[in-house]
């Protein structure tokens, strides 16, 4: 039987009889199966980010960067290289150099998330488009989107 997929809500899987098949698309071999969201379940997870939100926001800088580079340190593990290589290839019938690069693009930008954290501090800068303006930078955080 293939793998399910649960929904992810408010750091705990959630599973439901209510599924869809996710099918290859060159195959159309079934691969797996995901949870199909209730209207219930949707405003559970809205919630659940609404308030994990709350606590992100008032984390300093560097535990954000700590948190991107713990995420870059566990995808650049073996188990998750051949986790995203072997579904890149299952669930879209990708030629091996495709999950590869998935796998480099997803560790390259958490690190890059990570190298850009400090931008967020505030800062002024020359303007690029008014010259002899300074740009000023504050850390606003948007929310749930």
């Amino acid at each position: 039987m293939p793998p399910c997929t649960p929904l992810f809500i408010d750091g705990r899987n959630v599973e439901s009889p209510n599924t869809f098949q996710v099918k290859n698309p060159f195959s159309g071999q079934v691969v797996g199966t995901a949870v199909s969201a209730s209207s219930e379940e949707c405003r559970a997870a809205i919630k659940a980010a609404a308030d994990a939100f709350e606590g992100w926001q008032k984390l300093n800088l560097n535990a954000k960067r700590d948190i991107f580079l713990k995420a870059a340190a566990i995808v650049a593990t073996e188990k998750y290289k051949n986790l995203i290589m072997t579904t890149s290839q299952e669930e879209v019938e990708s030629a091996p150099y495709w999950g590869s690069s998935d796998w480099l693009g997803a560790r390259g930008y958490l690190y890059s998330a990570a190298g850009l954290i400090g931008d967020l501090r505030g800062d002024s800068f020359p303007s690029a488009t008014v010259p002899g303006s300074t740009a000023v930078t504050q850390r606003r955080p948007y929310g749930v989107v």
